[in-house]
């Protein structure tokens, strides 16, 4: 592992990343690959239908632990990366009291223990990793990154093999705990008030609505298409999805990496530039490769190859969203991403009802795509406005 990292590092510097970025999207990268292969494995293990079942209930999970989160884990990196060392023990406080309201409502609502312990594990992990982020500790979270993965995925189709479904459910639980240490950690920090949090309620709500749109974005239209158009289609939409997911460490990694150095005033413009380009080339030879990689791999996922190659184009938006919301989170304004978010939600759900019913699994995919790039659209005019409103109360003055 360490020798494919120090390959991986090397090129990366070879085109002139900074040593974060690069400590960032490797770990990213090896951790994304062994959960892709993972998934393209299981694939071939299940028919779409049952493929569409997990991806719905890990769809749950993943939704309301990230929502129980409350945007808290941006929250964190920003101002810890500002020496504002308080925040971080509040933060990890209510977001124990949060997951103990929506755990309680979740196993009253479905009834399924698995589902209700993973979404603890993701937003426990989650503000542990924020804590690494925020402390610009890219190395540290880059080595917790990867081995939470290499243990997620052996642990993870093991117990399938043993109880099913829930076991690769049972598999995320346990691997998201375990690497959760610096979250447990923070409790002998712990007091019962949230002074700190009270400042930062604008930034925090304008943060949970990223975490909301990230989230909702990424679960919800599997929540949406199971009851609408059937598992069966819901498994074919999932392969194209994650290709996109795979994809996504481009932008994962550049928004890890800008936002603790947008909150220093660090300028990064080089490195935007070079992710922008990367995420065109990458896309583009992912959209070449698809057809060969689903034909011959899942030849019983052959009808998710169109879909596949629109999402992937995805990516581009995508990456251009998350760097305008480190500019926008580091300089602490964060309402235009709280605008462009609901641009982006409401847009996916009315496109994929829309769509999907004209167009078929063809039409989800438009769908997807087309609300990344209305949200990047949205993005680009608030920091225009946001732009000229600056130069005009300059030239007042």
């Amino acid at each position: 592992m360490s020798r494919f990292m120090n390959l991986f590092s090397r090129l990366l510097k070879f085109i002139g990343l900074d040593k974060g970025l690069v400590s960032v999207a490797g770990g990213n990268t090896i951790a994304s690959i062994t959960g892709a292969v993972f998934w393209l494995f299981i694939a071939t293990l299940m028919s779409t239908e049952d493929y569409g079942h997990l991806n719905y209930y890990l769809s749950i999970a993943f939704l309301f632990g990230s929502l129980s989160m409350l945007g808290l884990g941006t929250t964190v990196t920003t101002f810890l990366a500002k020496g504002e060392e308080d925040v971080m023990y509040q933060a990890n406080l209510l977001v124990i009291f949060s997951n103990c309201v929506i755990s309680v409502l979740l196993i009253l609502l479905i009834n399924h223990l698995s589902i209700v312990l993973l979404l603890i594990g993701v937003s426990f992990f989650g503000m542990s990793q924020a804590e690494y982020l925020g402390r610009r500790n890219y190395k540290k979270y880059s080595y917790v990154t990867i081995v939470q993965r290499l243990l997620n995925v052996p642990l993870a189709l093991l117990l399938y093999f043993i109880i099913g479904i829930d076991g690769i459910i049972l598999g995320y639980t346990i691997s998201t705990l375990l690497f959760s240490y610096n979250f447990f950690k923070s409790f002998k920090g712990f007091k019962p008030k949230f002074s700190y949090l009270k400042q930062k309620i604008p930034f925090i709500v304008h943060s949970y609505s990223l975490n909301i749109s990230a989230n909702v974005t990424s679960n919800v239209d599997k929540l949406l298409i199971a009851p609408l158009f059937g598992f069966g289609i819901l498994g074919l939409y999932q392969i194209g999805f994650q290709f996109l997911i795979f994809l996504s460490i481009i932008p994962t990694s550049l928004f890890q990496f800008l936002l603790p150095q947008e909150a220093a005033r660090i300028q990064q413009k080089k490195i935007v530039i070079k992710g922008l380009i990367i995420a065109v080339v990458i896309s583009t030879l992912f959209f070449i490769a698809i057809p060969a990689i689903i034909t011959f791999i899942f030849p019983h996922f052959k009808e998710s190859v169109e879909v596949s190659q629109i999402m992937i184009f995805g990516i581009i938006p995508l990456t251009l969203n998350t760097i305008m919301y480190s500019r926008f989170f580091g300089g602490g304004k964060s309402k235009a991403v709280f605008i462009s978010s609901s641009v982006r939600v409401s847009a996916l759900l009315i496109l994929i009802f829309f769509l999907g019913s004209n167009y078929g699994l063809v039409g989800l995919g438009f769908a997807t795509l087309i609300s990344l790039s209305l949200e990047s659209i949205s993005l680009l005019i608030m920091s225009r406005f946001q732009h000229n409103k600056k130069n005009s109360n300059h030239d007042t003055l």
